[in-house]
């Protein structure tokens, strides 16, 4: 049995539009790079000014939250004694509310 022509040639012309394809990617792709590239290069940018505003914010900032925690820190015993004392309290009360509902 002889081969027939017709499906080398298929597969030749397969071939050369799976190449000019590639070669269509790759030009797309390298059209696109100094897209990408200035979008990277402004990214960095806002990267780099974001950073230093939340380095100056942490290094010169005083808030009401990180004072509140220097107060805390500060606590003598005897506010421990009596915060203590207190939820001794409360908790004596809600566990004569559960006793009286069950």
């Amino acid at each position: 049995m002889a081969k027939s022509d017709d499906g080398q040639g298929f597969a030749v012309a397969k071939g050369a539009l799976l190449a000019l394809g590639g070669l269509a990617a790759i030009a797309i792709g390298l059209s696109l790079l100094p897209a990408v590239w200035g979008l990277l290069k402004l990214s960095m940018i806002v990267g780099v000014i974001a950073g230093a505003g939340y380095l100056g914010y942490r290094a010169f900032g005083k808030t009401k939250e990180l004072q509140a925690g220097k107060e805390r820190k500060a606590l003598s015993s005897a506010d421990f004694d009596r915060q203590m004392r207190e939820l001794d309290h409360l908790d004596r009360q809600l566990d004569n509310e559960i006793r009286k509902r069950s």
